[in-house]
């Protein structure tokens, strides 16, 4: 199979420059044709190949996690996506920290499905393969396979250019709510949008009290709509939550108007709530998120 890439020089010498990372492993065959020419303009009298092998790919090692989990340095483990604690649930979007996770770094840019081989790293979840939405050596992102819904605990291997890692234990509850961040540390401004439109809820474009806000988050359990792993929900139809949140915001409690998976997403929810009244305004007001007796991490808006 051609591998794809360009060809430059300097002088005398031409680099081969490949358009993707090369399997590792495996033995490639170079060939330099008649249609090159010296200086003189004398081409070659017969094509020259020459073979090489590839290095073997580093050994995958997942790390266990470690308590207190800490989100700003040295993560480890399995853990929620959004919010960087642990436990995760079925269907929801996950982090997987490690080393040698990958070989080299890919993001999917296409929301769904999602593929469940990305910089040549594969995860088994479970015993089911893992969609994955990101991969580099030390982080992967995957959803959680559905099927793992009302098991307490999965195990969890990586596959990298054919290297199989050590296994690991991933926890699972039947509800791990989290909210992203815009800075993707699990605190501070909330991956939170004005309803309907696209602007977040941040200082200079604050909320105003009694209006709604979009509130993106995972790890809210079973919906009505269960779609394909690594595929959003199909159709018009909405995909609720079997179980309703509880929304807080700035302390007061605050009227949840929809709660299920966000359109053309997968692992990805959504919950539209109404910004109380009586809520103090101010550019880092407290959003909570609870449900089935799990709470979120606490995120922050602008309100006004």
């Amino acid at each position: 199979m051609a591998v794809a890439g360009t060809v430059t020089y300097v002088a005398t010498t031409a680099t081969f420059t490949p358009s993707i990372l090369l399997s590792p492993n495996t033995v490639y065959t170079a060939t330099i044709t008649t249609g090159a020419k010296d200086l003189a303009g004398n081409a070659l009298t017969g094509n020259y190949l020459w073979s090489f092998t590839t290095r073997a790919s580093p050994v995958p090692v997942l790390t266990p996690v470690i308590f207190p989990v800490n989100t700003t340095a040295n993560p480890s483990g399995t853990l929620n996506d959004a919010s960087f604690t642990t436990p995760v649930a079925a269907g929801s979007i996950a982090a997987v920290f490690g080393s040698n996770l990958a070989i080299g770094q890919a993001n999917w840019q296409v929301p769904t499905p999602l593929p469940t081989l990305l910089a040549q790293s594969s995860l088994s979840i479970g015993g089911r393969a893992a969609p994955l939405f990101f991969a580099s050596p030390s982080q992967v992102n995957v959803q959680i396979p559905w099927e793992l819904a009302g098991q307490t605990e999965a195990t969890i291997s990586a596959t990298v250019g054919g290297v199989v890692s050590n296994i690991q234990k991933v926890n699972i509850a039947p509800f791990a709510p989290g909210i992203f961040t815009i800075n993707a540390t699990g605190s501070g401004q909330g991956a939170v949008l004005i309803a309907p439109t696209a602007q977040l809820a941040a200082p200079g474009t604050a909320v105003q009290r009694s209006a709604y806000i979009s509130i993106f988050c995972t790890g809210l359990g079973a919906v009505s709509v269960q779609p394909a792993n690594g595929a959003a929900a199909q159709g018009s139809a909405l995909s609720y939550t079997l179980t309703l949140p509880t929304v807080t915001i700035g302390g007061v409690s605050a009227l949840v108007t929809y709660s299920g998976l966000a359109p053309n997403w997968a692992g990805l929810y959504q919950v539209n709530a109404q910004v109380p009244a009586s809520v103090s305004p101010g550019s880092t007001v407290s959003v909570v998120l609870s449900i089935g007796g799990a709470t979120s991490n606490t995120v922050t808006i602008a309100v006004q």
